[in-house]
């Protein structure tokens, strides 16, 4: 990325150019501008990638520029359409000596990238330090939690690898399908499908969906990447990605580099002893999409996949053309050098499982649920289970384990049925105690443990329609205010969802499962009622 000076050098070129009405002064004052590189070059004040860089600013701003003098303009192949461009933009260019040279620079740090020497010896990579899989996913799933959206991306980059235009811009401008909105949906528990994909040219694939695999739980990223767009400096980004790199980009580039700079830097930042080469840092956002792609294919060889069937299934999962572009990916690291990957993904072996979907898929219409917040859950507990739950988080084990664990052991000391016991006396028919929201969610989870014997099809998704008929039994029809059992799930939506994951319903809180009780609510209520603490 070229300095702000230069942008500003650039724009002022660019002023004084655009008023020239001759080819000659044209010439001339372009010459001067690559003679003065030139002499930037020869003193050692700027490597010939970084004139490069340079030119492009100032190129940039005569594309699709047609000047009044017709002379001053040349006929330009644009997007595959023919226009009129101002002749500058082609003059501005590295003259042949720095071409060649600046294609040395480039194989040259191809070839340490893949773990040659200078002088085209095999690096010895004893002492450089693994790049330890479970670790950056560790890390990165530390990043989805951030009320800091750029640490959120960096996140999400890591673990979908996604470009960060895809992820980080909410929608961006194709010269053919106009606006595309870009969407993300949990396809299954580590597939997600992506629609706003960039780089793709004709409007179909462009707005196409394209599925892909996930190093975290899909519903964990769909969720981060949902609150990240809720952010207003997010959606305040433009639709044009070169004004999103000059702009927002910057801010993850910057807190990429600190939390991943140093450790997925390619194998030309360190030198034999393995120490870090400040200089050769290269540890940007678009190295996640790297370390992806790498991390994938140790997921994949782990689920029996070979060599040409993981590049098949990574070229797919990054929605590349070619098998030459996915091995440019898989090439920035060293594979020797990538320890310890999850053994707890399993991939799809059909290979139409990825990339472009043919069908369009659903799209679940939710509300936004909000962050889970620890405290106020824990203003809902009683004394006795607040106390216990902070001897769970004491043990060492997370948030979530904490609270499932709570939970069960709540359920554990309720009865599962109730016996009546009998007496001489009369019986007298009380009216039944009201019960809360909190009361029926955990009589209904109650049931999907005790009452279901493992079978998805009896398992029951607390909702408003099952938690009304059960409260219509209790209350004598009256039912709950939506109000207060969307409260209730905004409190409990990640724990339930967890739970119900765990109880093997993979959409958790999401989706349709209740579809498949159509019609016998009424019958499920009765039966639920059973499993709640009785008044």
């Amino acid at each position: 990325m070229a300095s702000k000076q230069n942008k500003a050098d650039a724009q002022a070129f660019y002023n004084r150019v655009i008023t020239l009405q001759s080819k000659t002064e044209v010439h001339q004052a372009v010459n001067e501008l690559l003679d003065g590189f030139k002499e930037r070059e020869i003193a050692g004040e700027l490597k010939v990638g970084t004139i490069s860089g340079n030119l492009t600013d100032y190129k940039q701003h005569f594309k699709k520029k047609e000047h009044e003098n017709p002379e001053l303009n040349e006929p330009v192949m644009i997007d595959g359409k023919s226009c009129l461009q101002h002749i500058a933009y082609n003059l501005i260019d590295l003259d042949k000596e720095q071409k060649a040279k600046l294609k040395a620079e480039r194989a040259k740090s191809s070839q340490k990238k893949q773990g040659f020497e200078d002088d085209g010896e095999l690096k010895d990579t004893t002492n450089i330090p693994k790049t330890d899989i479970l670790d950056i996913i560790k890390q990165s799933l530390e990043c989805l939690t951030s009320e800091n959206p750029a640490t959120i991306a960096c996140g999400v980059i890591n673990l979908t690898g996604l470009r960060a235009a895809e992820q980080g811009m909410p929608r961006h401008e194709h010269k053919e399908a106009g606006i595309i909105e870009h969407k993300m949906i949990v396809l299954d528990e580590y597939v997600i499908g992506f629609c706003g994909v960039v780089k793709k040219r004709g409007a179909d694939d462009a707005l196409a969906f394209y599925a892909r695999p996930t190093l975290a739980p899909a519903q964990l990223i769909v969720d981060a990447q949902e609150k990240y767009l809720q952010f207003t400096k997010v959606q305040d980004i433009s639709t044009d990605t070169q004004k999103y790199k000059e702009t927002f980009y910057q801010n993850v580039n910057n807190e990429y580099k600190k939390r991943f700079g140093k450790t997925l830097s390619t194998l030309k930042a360190f030198d034999s002893e393995g120490n870090l080469i400040e200089k050769e840092v290269d540890g940007t956002p678009h190295k996640g999409r790297s370390f992806y792609a790498c991390a994938l294919r140790a997921v994949l060889k782990l689920n029996g996949f070979g060599n040409a069937a993981c590049i098949k299934v990574i070229q797919k999962s990054l929605a590349h053309d070619n098998e030459g572009e996915t091995m440019k990916y898989l090439g920035s690291f060293d594979e020797s050098l990538f320890i310890n990957p999850p053994n707890y993904i399993e991939v799809s072996t059909n290979l139409n499982d990825f990339g472009k979907m043919i069908n369009t898929p659903v799209i679940p219409v939710k509300e936004a649920v909000k962050s889970f917040n620890l405290e106020n859950f824990q203003d809902g507990l009683e004394a006795e289970e607040s106390m216990q739950l902070v001897k769970f988080l004491r043990s060492g084990m997370s948030q979530t384990q904490a609270i499932l664990e709570l939970f069960k052991m709540v359920r554990n000391q309720k009865p599962a049925t109730k016996t009546a016991e009998k007496t001489d006396t009369p019986e007298v028919k009380e009216k039944p105690r009201s019960v809360s929201v909190k009361e029926i969610v955990e009589g209904i989870m109650h049931y999907n443990r005790q009452a279901t014997d493992g079978d998805i099809k009896k398992i029951v998704v607390p909702s408003n329609g099952i938690i009304n008929e059960i409260a219509k039994l209790r209350h004598h029809g009256k039912t709950i205010a939506p109000l207060t059992i969307k409260n209730h799930f905004l409190k409990f939506n990640d724990v339930l969802d967890e739970e119900l994951k765990d109880l093997g319903i993979v959409e958790g809180m999401g989706g349709s499962h209740n579809n498949i009780h159509r019609g016998k609510l009424g019958e499920l209520a009765a039966k639920i009622m059973e499993y709640i603490e009785p008044g």
